[in-house]
């Protein structure tokens, strides 16, 4: 009996990524350790269209511990990488299948050695049709005989119509990608035999453009990576032989039961017997560490087993890494109140994008955030820039941001040009909260410091009223040596406010050495035995001591969130996003389920894992109250 393909059969279909099917990291898999030196620097990705998202989110990671660095990614087909590398306009190409012999042969000729070969994770290439196609499975050589004119894997007639399959009679369309694409050229070897490509397929430029035809097509075939799957389309479950179907999940592409499961790999140009660039190494190591490929995961791809990760770090040079013995993420005993509910999934799914620009403070948490969103909507993509406080408020007002994360309230004078070119305020959204460190060396045996007492050492004015000038460790009963100053640049919303309350709105000394983000202030101090610097909680090193700070001398308190809640903490803060809500006019849904999401449990938890301090559930749901949401609470 044929199975109905038009009667609008409703197969529930979940949208979900591989991270979304339960897949973890391989806990044999330590976790990337961070030098010491803050590197900086530019990187240039060359290469698949299939990887572009992947390799999105490993610079995104890789930034949250080196912000100086950039990596740049353009995705137009694994056939551009060779040329990319060959003529040294990309440091790194990623490609969905193996290079072939003859791009290998011009890299040699070249250099006179080969490239490196680096497996990253592992993919399953899927073959899509319509969510209501109700086709239980096809082997390969249906497969075969659907896209191909010859028929190399021996089925014995050509497939154009889905009444040949057991369904009812309708012409069958095909979808593809074009011949730059690694993604072509794997398919076209495996699931192929190496044949032609019918006449009748339709070309895509990209690996979601394939998805997106299938998904507006209800007779619709398409070949694409596991990583673009949408609720709009159904993975076919394949095998070799008839009645033998597999799904297209980790466990069958580690034991061969998926017949299209694929490395997807990185080349670079490293000279024989010679060392990797600092840079180019500290990449790989991170995107084979356990933070590398949960980025995999949540990208929708499938992590390597660690046998496989740790045998490629050897055979790279690095060290394998084990398991670390007891995760440090967050701060020590810190729990999001109890009386915080869970984030609540809509039953729509989601997609578009949002651009997230202002506070390089914000930067690791913004990317925490847009990870754990995309777990229930893989669909939505979310993008962060992080280039100081400053930089939020213009990219509200010309629309190029959705999203304006500041680690300070806004001036008036920014609120007033929105308010100009919009006719209304924009919206404050309190997120989370923060303690403003004051960091010194890890040996630096400080015990505390007044408000009075920094102000001296950062400021030319003093104008909290301490007494005198210090530039001298000695001045503070430590051994006598010249006290070096770091802190942010005035696009900083932490400059800002540090500024404000820590200084009185006085001047920085010109002695400051100002870095680019909250990282390299840590990082400086913790390389600098005579340093002192401020930055958020969040980026606290154990190179580094945050020294207790209070109003009056003897009584200090540490940066923690009991003692930012009854201020007696003196450089508590929250962390702000700001957005442009029409006044009496509904939020756009992605925008309201994202904001909701990070007023929940789960969002919350983030806070903590970024190293930030989460909200009371009374904050939380006061901060919902005034968006017009529900509580949440308990």
């Amino acid at each position: 009996m044929k199975r109905l393909l038009f009667a609008g059969l409703v197969i529930p279909v979940l949208a979900v990524s591989a991270g979304a099917q339960g897949v973890q990291v391989d806990p044999a898999l330590g976790s990337y350790q961070k030098i010491e030196k803050e590197l900086t620097g530019n990187l240039n990705a060359v290469g698949s269209d299939t990887m572009i998202n992947l390799m999105g989110r490993w610079q995104e990671s890789f930034r949250r511990y080196y912000p100086g660095v950039t990596i740049g990614v353009e995705g137009k087909g694994s056939s551009t990488a060779p040329p990319a590398l060959i003529k040294a306009t990309a440091q790194l190409g990623p490609m969905s299948r193996a290079m072939k012999d003859k791009e290998r042969d011009d890299f040699i000729k070249r250099y006179g050695y080969a490239p490196t070969q680096v497996r990253t994770c592992m993919d399953a290439l899927a073959v899509y049709v319509h969510k209501n196609n109700p086709i239980s499975g096809l082997t390969l050589k249906q497969v075969d005989a659907i896209f191909s004119k010859n028929r190399k894997l021996g089925y014995d007639r050509d497939v154009t119509n889905w009444e040949q399959v057991g369904l009812d009679s309708a012409a069958i369309s095909l979808y593809g990608r074009n011949s730059a694409s690694g993604t072509y050229g794997f398919f076209k070897s495996v699931a192929l035999g190496k044949g032609d490509y019918k006449d009748i397929v339709k070309e895509q430029p990209g690996s979601a453009a394939v998805v997106s035809s299938v998904a507006t097509d209800r007779f619709g075939i398409g070949y694409s990576g596991i990583g673009y799957k949408t609720s709009e389309v159904r993975a076919v479950p394949l095998g070799k032989k008839d009645g033998q179907f597999f799904k297209a999940d980790l466990d069958n592409v580690v034991q061969g039961r998926y017949p299209l499961g694929r490395f997807l790999y990185l080349y670079v140009n490293k000279a024989p017997n010679r060392s990797f660039d600092p840079l180019q190494a500290e990449f790989l190591k991170f995107i084979l560490s356990k933070e590398g490929q949960q980025c995999v995961i949540d990208a929708g791809y499938l992590p390597l087993p660690a046998k496989v990760a740790n045998k490629m770090r050897v055979d790279l040079g690095f060290k394998a890494l084990k398991p670390n013995p007891s995760p440090a993420s967050g701060k020590k005993g810190l729990q999001v109140d109890a009386k915080i509910g869970m984030y609540r999934k809509i039953n729509k799914e989601l997609s578009g994008n949002l651009n997230a620009v202002g506070s390089d403070t914000m930067i690791n948490l913004m990317g925490k955030w847009q990870e754990s969103f995309r777990r229930y909507y893989p669909g939505v993509t979310i993008g962060v820039e992080g280039k100081g406080s400053s930089t939020a408020p213009p990219a509200l007002i010309k629309g190029t941001a959705q999203l304006g994360p500041m680690s300070r309230a806004m001036k008036d004078k920014e609120r007033d040009e929105f308010i100009k070119r919009y006719g209304y305020a924009p919206t404050q959204v309190r997120t989370c909260m923060d303690a403003l460190a004051v960091y010194v060396h890890k040996d630096n045996p400080i015990p505390g410091l007044t408000l009075k007492q920094v102000d001296a050492i950062f400021s030319k004015n003093r104008k909290l009223g301490f007494p005198r000038n210090l530039d001298n460790w000695g001045s503070l009963g430590i051994g006598p040596a010249a006290i070096s100053l770091y802190g942010r640049n005035s696009a900083s919303g932490t400059y800002g406010f540090f500024k404000s309350v820590a200084l009185g709105k006085g001047d920085y000394k010109d002695t400051v050495k100002e870095q680019p983000g909250s990282a390299g202030v840590v990082s400086s101090v913790a390389n600098d035995r005579h340093g002192i610097g401020y930055s958020g909680i969040g980026y606290k090193t154990s190179e580094v001591r945050a020294v207790p700070l209070g109003k009056e001398a003897g009584k200090f308190f540490e940066a923690d969130l009991n003692n930012v809640i009854q201020n007696k903490y003196p450089l508590g803060r929250f962390l702000y996003l700001y957005i442009n809500k029409t006044p009496n006019k509904e939020m756009d849904q992605l925008q309201a389920e994202f904001l909701k999401f990070i007023l929940s449990k789960e969002g919350q938890q983030d806070v903590i894992a970024a190293g930030y301090l989460p909200m009371p559930a009374k904050l939380v749901d006061r901060m919902r109250k005034e968006l017009g949401f529900e509580p949440i609470s308990l």
